[in-house]
Parts: structure tokens; sequence; C-alpha cells
């Protein structure tokens, strides 16, 4: 039997529980996939994640949104844990990256995430700085890696965002691959 100071009382598939909470404390992820973490404020940078959602399925790599406007930071933190790779899709604002997304990261680093692959979509009209300023961030977190190059995109997506966007699908094939 298992009986934590709080949560349920485990009588059954204790082996079960137990491998879980070694993958969970070892900070091990769940899931070789991918978790596109987004904000967005005129629906173009969500856009990109769908766009990039659909690369990713087509190289059949398991993948997930969220938005961070609209999730509890709970559930995002509970879903970085989960996949090995996340991609931070933001715009700027205020030459610095979305708010929310800002909250999410901030919260991410404060839970001590590791052992994970990033990449990065930015976002910005006149001077797109989320990436500037979203990367040392993701660089200091321990034993975590950039994948693939920043997509910047210009307010909408055009040509070239697709194919940044395919660049980075592939980037992150190729490190799930040779993990």
């Amino acid at each position: 039997m298992i009986c934590p100071l709080h949560s349920y009382v485990w009588r059954k598939d204790i082996d079960k529980i137990i491998n879980c909470y070694k993958t969970w404390g070892s900070y091990t992820p769940e899931t070789e996939g991918v978790f596109i973490l987004t904000g967005s404020i005129y629906g173009h940078t969500a856009n990109a994640a769908e766009v990039l959602m659909t690369e990713l399925d087509k190289r059949d790599i398991d993948s997930l949104i969220l938005d961070a406007s609209a999730t509890d930071i709970s559930d995002i933190i509970a879903t970085a844990f989960k996949y090995s790779h996340i991609v931070i899709a933001t715009p700027t604002y205020n030459n610095n990256v979305y708010s929310p997304v800002e909250h999410a990261v901030t919260e991410l680093a404060a839970h001590g995430l590791t052992a994970r692959s990033f990449s990065v979509i930015e976002n910005g009209t006149w001077a797109p700085t989320a990436a500037k300023n979203l990367l040392p961030v993701l660089e200091g977190l321990k034993n975590c890696k950039i994948t693939g190059e920043t997509v910047t995109i210009k307010s909408s997506g055009n040509d070239a965002t697709r194919l940044g966007i395919e660049a980075l699908a592939e980037a992150i094939e190729n490190d799930i691959k040779n993990r």
C-alpha cells in the first residue's frame, strides 16, 4: 500500500504507481512528442502553431497545443513535464514575450523543468524580439537544449514562414529519432 501525505491511498497497481513516480521524480518525459505552448493576439501565431502541428502529424509525431491565455497554469506545467519537446509560439508584446506565455515559461523554470528540447516561433510586425528575450531563459534550464532555428513571422505567415515551420518540424523529427 502507498499512503502519501496528500493524495490517494494506493492499494493496487503498486508497480505501476512506483514506475510513474520514478519517471516524474527523474524528470523523464513520458512521451516522445511535442507540446506546443502558444499565445496569440490576432490569431496569426496560433495559426503557425496549427501549421506546425499539421507538419508534425505528417511525420507521425504526437503533439498537443495549449493556449497560455486560456489554459490553467497547472495544466501547462503538467503537459510540459509529459512531453520531450516543447515549442514556444509567441507574439512579441511591448518588446518582450506575450505576457501569458512569459508567465508560463517563468513557472516552468520555477518548477525545475529539465532535460527537454525547446524550439521557438516568434511573431512581430515591426520588431520581433520575443525570441531574443525567451531564448536565454530556455537555455538556462538544466539539461535543456534548443532544437532547430527560430521561426520568425512578420504579422501573418507567408511562404517563407511555411518553409521555416517545415524545417522546424524536420529538425524536431530528427531530434526525436536521435534521442
